[in-house]
């Protein structure tokens, strides 16, 4: 009997000693331990959704053109034209003083339609077809002040109202040539390339000659080749300019169409109509800014 007793007063001790040990565990009850309860938070979906958007916007930087994320593999840079990288991309617009002048003809505001292969274009009222579309545009310094705004302006529209499956590059020109966004390559008529594009189309300042060659060079040696150009400009450039488009576009087979457009002053009239006749495009005049 005194060993069953004795029995039973060891197996009690070690159960005691035992739970003591199990509540100082992790996971044993903390509040013996001088530790405080912790409350569960309880989110709803919305607020759960709305606290990951905020996390989004924080982390993520301001897209630009140099975004890998933004490359589109079908849209892969394809230029064959030689021309120095470094007179485009890091070229100073404004190195020669400015000639001044423009042009005027072929039918004042004529267009080709904007209804086939698969979409078009309008710049300045002048409507041109197809799905990849180039846009040579004078930024010498004659056009500083209101025709500057306004070609902002019109460039801007023109490219907003490309259908998606578009493409587009901007060739700004005067002393020297540069690429909008500094890419030779088409963009894709998306949301997010027309955003980045009216950016840097604001920014884009005024200054220099007026010499669209290399801007020529630029867009004849895309591949695939533009379906039409647009060629704007208010000054006298150099009368070699026009055999030489004549001759860049003759060595890619079927020729581009380039509609010319003179803006303001008509001093370039004859050279625009020849580029014009020679290409398949059409002439326009725009009196004055806005019209």
């Amino acid at each position: 009997m005194a060993a069953v007793i004795i029995s039973l007063l060891v197996h009690l001790g070690g159960a005691i000693v035992a739970a003591n040990w199990l509540m100082g565990m992790p996971g044993g009850d903390s509040r013996h331990h001088g530790a405080e309860d912790v409350e569960l938070a309880v989110v709803t979906d919305t607020e759960l959704t709305d606290l990951q958007e905020s996390a989004v916007f924080e982390t993520e930087p301001t897209p630009s053109f140099d975004d890998p994320s933004l490359d589109d593999p079908l849209e892969a840079p394809e230029f064959q034209a030689e021309v120095s990288d470094a007179s485009l991309l890091g070229g100073d617009l404004g190195q020669i003083a400015p000639i001044g002048g423009a042009g005027e003809g072929l039918g004042e505001g004529a267009g080709l339609g904007a209804d086939v292969g698969g979409g078009g274009a309008s710049f300045f009222g002048v409507e041109a077809r197809g799905s990849r579309f180039a846009y040579i545009v004078d930024v010498s310094g004659s056009m500083a002040g209101k025709k500057m705004d306004a070609l902002r302006n019109e460039l801007t529209r023109s490219i907003d109202g490309l259908l998606e499956n578009s493409s587009f590059i901007v060739v700004f020109y005067s002393g020297d040539s540069r690429i909008l966004g500094g890419r030779m390559r088409w963009m894709r008529a998306a949301q997010r390339y027309k955003t980045l594009a009216d950016r840097e189309i604001r920014a884009i300042a005024e200054g220099g000659g007026t010499d669209p060659k290399k801007a020529f060079e630029i867009v004849f040696g895309l591949r695939p080749r533009p379906d039409a150009i647009y060629f704007m400009t208010d000054g006298l450039f150099p009368s070699s300019i026009a055999a030489y488009v004549a001759q860049l576009n003759e060595s890619g087979g079927e020729r581009t169409p380039v509609h010319c457009i003179s803006f303001v002053s008509r001093e370039s009239e004859r050279l625009l109509r020849s580029i014009a006749e020679q290409s398949g495009g059409t002439y326009t005049h725009i009196a004055e800014p806005g019209t």
